[in-house]
């Protein structure tokens, strides 16, 4: 079960670090029995608390997804791991995830008609790649509006907050490349 994996990835990385369940709630914004209960496989966490554990212990999201290290990996778009967005309106999948080995993750995204999801900023000098397609996305990012279609990328700067919008009558379909800075 995936909240056995996020649970024992958890736990690895926090003893790997010396981190205290603690020191973990300090860090990340959740509190320790939530972070306990997660690791223990009690909960599965939402998005939105995967997104505020994986920016407080400096972790890309995929990170809780991975089990072993392979020499390569296929992905089909039918068998990736979905991340609970706590909206029914917003689908999220794992696609590659991280490893110490690389710097970087790929999602799926999926947005139903009128879904919105707000990011918070990620880590500092984070990257991401939008990879539309299908769909139209609508990206605000501080003050700048930034409409896509399908077939189009777009790059940005993620340290800062940003909002998926889709404003359409169609489900939008895409692609998220994460790129977190090398140390």
């Amino acid at each position: 079960m995936i909240n056995i994996t996020i649970g024992n990835q958890l736990r690895k990385h926090r003893e790997a670090r010396d981190i205290s369940l603690d020191e973990a709630a300090q860090l990340t914004g959740v509190s320790k029995p939530s972070l306990s209960n997660i690791e223990r496989g009690m909960t599965s966490p939402s998005i939105s608390t995967l997104w505020k554990i994986s920016k407080g212990l400096a972790l890309p999201i995929s990170y809780f997804f991975s089990e072993k290290e392979v020499v390569y990996e296929i992905a089909t778009l039918e068998n990736l791991k979905e991340i609970n967005s706590g909206d029914d309106l917003i689908k999220t999948f794992s696609a590659f995830s991280w490893d110490p080995s690389n710097n970087f993750e790929v999602l799926f995204l999926e947005l139903m008609p009128g879904a919105q999801r707000i990011s918070k900023a990620h880590a500092d000098r984070t990257s991401e790649i939008i990879i539309i397609m299908e769909g139209e996305l609508k990206l605000k990012i501080q003050d700048n509006e930034i409409n896509l279609l399908p077939k189009q990328l777009l790059r940005f700067n993620a340290d800062n907050d940003h909002q998926y919008i889709n404003e359409s009558k169609e489900n939008c379909k895409f692609a998220c490349i994460m790129i977190y800075p090398t140390k």
